[in-house]
């Protein structure tokens, strides 16, 4: 399905305006895509280098220390090829901005994160979303992949660990998708936001693939961090990397230099933190699978890696489906996010595994009790 939307960034983006009505007054959020956000007591820091870390304009392609950290886990790759964003939703704006315009065609793997398709769209870009389904474990049919990037595409935006369905592809999938994106001569864009929250080895970054592709992460889901509001973009096409530097002079500059030193800290040493994640969302997600299989309301593709997953609710009508999240927003103080935000029917919704177990099993709770109640 293609679309042509040149205005979607001056309408407000449906996920985010239910986030922002509900998120902030419920006592339950099982619908957030991140682990628990950390404070600055939890982290290593010295308050000493804080108290003098001086606040000026900081440098235009990311503080270097935090390139070079953050290139050390891009076999290949070296702090050049890394660009530092305002978390990954400006990288995705400034990728768009530079690659795409109203002649372009971009290609998207749904769903997704919406910035990934409605940013292409608000550029004047053609886009098409390549299906994801759950018939096929939200996971890419290969050949629809090359028939889609057959015509040709500037664009083709990838997500792995999913947002919002927790699929993942293999290795060879990747290595596969990547190979199709190259013949095609199309850019391979892979948001890799979760690609660390993984039960077995990580999927190798896009970026260390090909030299073309590009890889985005960011610190806000994995690392518990999204207040820094720091993320990046990793490319060894240095042309790009230059005009992606060019497109931030434009809109952020640089980024937030407190930011930076957080992120810096945490890359220096990842190891606890992703450890931390893990075995939060590994222990939650055992509590989400238990409800899903005894309540006989709910289905759901089992999710393979990262810290959401998309359940529906059995026999409801999207209508009944969008009532369920309202009760339990308005009613309940429990916050799960409807799969309307994301383009997707109502009857889909997206649970998060990275919160507090105690909010989990409460909102756990109050969902069960709605559904107990539906006709």
């Amino acid at each position: 399905m293609a679309f042509d939307a040149p205005d979607s960034m001056s309408v407000r983006m449906p996920l985010e305006e239910w986030f922002d009505r509900y998120q902030y007054a419920v006592t339950s959020n099982i619908g957030e895509s991140a682990v628990t956000s950390l404070s600055l007591a939890d982290l290593p820091l010295s308050a000493e280098e804080l108290w003098k870390l001086p606040l000026r304009y900081g440098h235009h392609q990311g503080l270097p220390e935090l390139r070079a950290a953050i290139a050390a886990h891009y076999p290949g790759l070296t702090a050049e090829d890394i660009v530092v964003t305002a978390g990954a939703g400006e990288a995705i704006v400034v990728l768009a901005t530079v690659l795409l315009n109203g002649r372009s065609r971009a290609v998207v793997e749904h769903p997704t994160y919406p910035t990934l398709y409605l940013v292409p769209r608000s550029r004047g870009a053609s886009v098409e979303l390549l299906r994801l389904r759950p018939d096929r474990q939200w996971r890419p049919d290969l050949e629809e992949v090359r028939a889609s990037l057959a015509g040709g595409a500037e664009f083709f935006a990838i997500t792995h660990p999913n947002n919002p369905t927790g699929s993942m592809i293999s290795e060879a999938e990747l290595r596969s998708v990547v190979a199709i994106a190259r013949d095609a001569g199309v850019r391979l864009v892979s948001d890799e936001t979760y690609g660390l929250m993984t039960e077995g080895e990580p999927l190798p970054p896009a970026a260390c693939l090909d030299e073309r592709a590009v890889s985005i992460s960011t610190m806000s889901k994995t690392f518990g961090l999204p207040g820094i509001r720091i993320g990046w973009i990793a490319c060894r096409d240095r042309e790009l990397v230059r005009r992606l530097v060019a497109c931030r002079e434009h809109i952020t500059i640089t980024n937030n230099v407190l930011g930076e030193y957080i992120a810096l800290q945490v890359q220096r040493d990842p190891g606890p933190f992703v450890a931390r994640a893990r075995a939060r969302v590994a222990g939650n997600r055992t509590v989400v699978a238990d409800v899903v299989r005894r309540h006989p309301r709910l289905g759901w593709v089992p999710p393979s890696a990262g810290v959401v997953a998309l359940p529906w609710i059995v026999d409801a009508t999207d209508e009944q489906a969008e009532q369920v999240y309202r009760n339990l927003a308005e009613n309940r103080g429990t916050f799960v996010v409807p799969a309307s935000g994301f383009e997707l029917p109502g009857r889909y919704f997206r649970v998060g595994f990275g919160g507090e177990p105690h909010q989990l099993r409460a909102g756990l709770g109050h969902l069960v009790a709605e559904l107990d109640a539906l006709s």
